[in-house]
């Protein structure tokens, strides 16, 4: 979300009035009228107004997240009696890693639920409250217990999994504010364009009454022409741009630790007499984290504003609970109507049941398997030879009821939505989503974070057991510069590939990337087993982690996007639970690679049959399609949001196997 909102300015400059009014026979020129909102601002400016500040959240968890890894090898110099089991347990080491990521799959389930009833802005502050609190917590402890080891790390397994709780929310709470601000933003340049094209028109219709009628005049009509270009243009950028402020907080926390390794001049000889540099270092990098979080929390109190899509979403669902019970009411009596006109005129029915992912009034083209929803049409290739002809049935107009014989299964059908819960309707009608986007985040995080906790292995792995500490820290910087070129790139390419697909593509590229390290360890040089393990890190971040994060804030509605998101991102904590515990008991390093290459291709495979495609779907029809299924009037919808290209390849092939029964569905 925007700091600020530039109001418009209306005002026309008195002299040019003045002017039209002594002249009154010569036309106006045709000019557009200029909104202040739109006025040209320097890239600089809108990177840092859209995506610096908005994404501030995520940039000071990934710092303070991924100095687990990168002081780990100060902490073993400094403790070396308890990393060596005399005086700390394996379970109070272990806990370090474990209760932060415990935090943060509790944080994204609670916050993301709780943010679907408080809004957008009271959640986003009470994440950034609870990050700040956990910041300086390990701040100040680092400070006053560094002398009492075994309650050094106790205190610090407590206070990162209350930072834990905040960095849970953070994810659903930012993926939701960028989507729905980028919804909010092309509604308004719409409506903008509409605008300035009635009064393009209007300026032009008096210029070419005010010409000579001997005279033909062309005029041009400037109607938008790329309307489709324009129904999601840069929401996909916009959102990707926000999360790649977790790359370049991963970035800045390698940089920092290299720059102060470098600035302290500390060599391998001087690691066990400079205990007080090292002390230094790591409160260091923990306080600049704190002050970060500290500023994102402030400027969220003072600037943030509500999402308007929420809120105007949640009045129109406040007004929907209010009549629920009305339309539950006439729902039953209309079903009792039919059940005594029934006894005169029984009526003939299909057995089929309604798919409750099914679109009303399609037909379906069997050897093409394009499914027709009615004012979307698609182009026909008929096959000569196989084609069985279905395109000749009645399609009703989007205000046409529901035929007669199908009718009372439709009042059935929206009497059980009315009866049920808004849970259960969501489970119902996205379960199938809800469950491919959380497992393929889940398998990628078995990769991803797998390779975060366990950097030094694999770095070591490739480089060699005799690499040193800024020698160590520079390759994790180079990895972590590779990683945000691929944040990057996924801005530049996600509005023109599609999230699937670059989903989908860079699980493959980044499965056999991982493989091909663990096969052919033994054959390549070094040089070239880091650039196979650098370039998995480029398409690992240019595919699956940009889009992850992306799909789960645009495949469901508005009042249950927070709420799917976190259980998403829960999910996806739970593939690096699983691998924090699973990497730890493999013996040889290699499979390290081989684990991270398997769960790459599983992930493809979910991806492949469960995630539809949002590049150029209207999210408003997601709301509207919920909003009718929340009144029981599921099967009126018409629109984009039951289209065959916005649907996954199983919701797809559920809605071809009833049309195959019943073409009426």
């Amino acid at each position: 979300m925007p700091l600020f909102e530039m109001s418009s300015s209306q005002d026309q400059p008195k002299q040019k009035q003045k002017k039209r009014q002594q002249h009154p026979s010569q036309p106006p020129k045709p000019q557009l009228p200029q909104d202040a909102s739109s006025e040209p601002r320097s890239l600089c400016h809108q990177f840092l107004l859209k995506s610096v500040w908005p994404g501030l959240g995520l940039f000071g968890e990934s710092y303070l997240l991924f100095s687990i890894g990168t002081l780990k090898p100060l902490w073993e110099i400094l403790y070396p009696d308890c990393f060596s089991g005399e005086t700390c347990s394996s379970t109070l080491l272990g806990s370090l890693t474990y209760s932060v990521v415990l935090g943060v799959m509790v944080g994204m389930v609670a916050l993301g639920y709780a943010a679907n009833h408080l809004g957008r802005r009271t959640g986003s502050i009470i994440t950034a409250s609870i990050m700040a609190f956990g910041a300086w917590g390990v701040t100040l402890v680092s400070i006053f217990l560094t002398d009492r080891e075994v309650w050094l790390y106790r205190a610090l397994s407590m206070l990162f999994f209350v930072f834990g709780l905040g960095v849970g929310g953070e994810y659903p709470l930012s993926a939701s504010s960028a989507s729905e601000y980028a919804m909010g933003a092309l509604r308004h340049r719409e409506a903008q364009e509409m605008q300035q094209h009635d009064t393009h028109n209007n300026y032009s219709a008096l210029y070419e009454n005010a010409l000579p009628t001997t005279a033909t005049t062309p005029i041009r009509n400037n109607t938008s022409t790329h309307n489709e270009e324009h129904r999601q243009q840069h929401r996909g950028r916009h959102i990707q741009l926000v999360f790649s402020m977790q790359g370049v907080g991963i970035l800045c926390n390698s940089v920092t630790m290299t720059a102060l390794l470098w600035i302290t001049g500390i060599s391998e000889q001087q690691q066990q007499q400079a205990q007080e540099s090292l002390l230094m270092i790591w409160r260091i990098t923990y306080a600049l984290g704190a002050l970060v979080l500290t500023f994102v929390l402030w400027s969220r109190w003072q600037y943030l504003q509500e999402s308007h899509v929420w809120d105007e979403d949640r009045k129109k669902r406040y007004r929907i609970q209010q009549s629920r019970s009305t339309l539950l009411e006439e729902a039953i009596k209309s079903r009792k109507q039919e059940e005594l006109l029934q006894l005169d005129a029984p009526i003939v029915r299909s057995s089929s049941s309604v798919s409750s992912l099914s679109a009303p009034s399609v037909t379906v083209d069997y050897y093409n398997q394009a499914i027709h929803t009615t004012g979307l049409p698609t182009q026909h290739h008929h096959n000569h030879h196989h084609h069985q002809h279905v395109s000749n049935l009645a399609v009703p107009a989007a205000d046409t009821p529901p035929p007669q014989e199908d009718h009372q299964d439709n009042s059935s059908n929206a009497e059980d939505d009315l009866k049920s819960s808004p849970t259960r309707l969501f489970l119902q009608n996205y379960g199938l989503r809800l469950m491919g986007a959380s497992l393929s985040w889940l398998a990628w995080d078995v990769c991803f974070y797998g390779n975060k906790l366990f950097q030094s292995t694999f770095l070591l792995t490739l480089t060699g057991e005799s690499t040193t500490l800024i020698e160590f820290s520079m390759a994790a910087s180079l990895n972590a510069a590779v990683a945000l070129l691929g944040y990057f790139g996924a801005a530049l390419l996600v509005d023109k590939v599609g999230r699937r697909d670059l989903q989908q593509y860079g699980f493959l590229v980044t499965g056999s990337l991982f493989v091909s390290c663990g096969f052919l360890y033994n054959d390549l040089s070094s040089a070239t087993l880091v650039t196979l393990y650098l370039a998995s890190s480029f398409f690992g971040q240019l595919g699956p982690n940009a889009t992850t994060f992306m799909l789960a804030a645009e495949l469901f509605p508005t009042e249950m996007r927070t709420m799917a998101h976190g259980i998403c991102a829960c999910a996806g904590k739970a593939g690096a639970l699983i691998a924090a515990v699973v990497f730890n008991y493999l013996d040889n390093d290699l499979d390290l690679f081989m684990l991270s290459g398997y769960a790459s291709f599983v992930a493809c495979f979910i991806t492949f049959c469960t995630i539809p495609e949002t590049l150029g779907l209207d999210l408003y029809e997601v709301d509207k399609k919920w909003r009718m299924t929340l009144e029981g009037r599921k099967v009126e919808y018409r629109g984009d949001a039951n289209h065959p290209r916005y649907l996954s390849y199983l919701e797809r092939s559920k809605l071809h196997g009833v049309a195959h029964c019943d073409v009426d569905v």
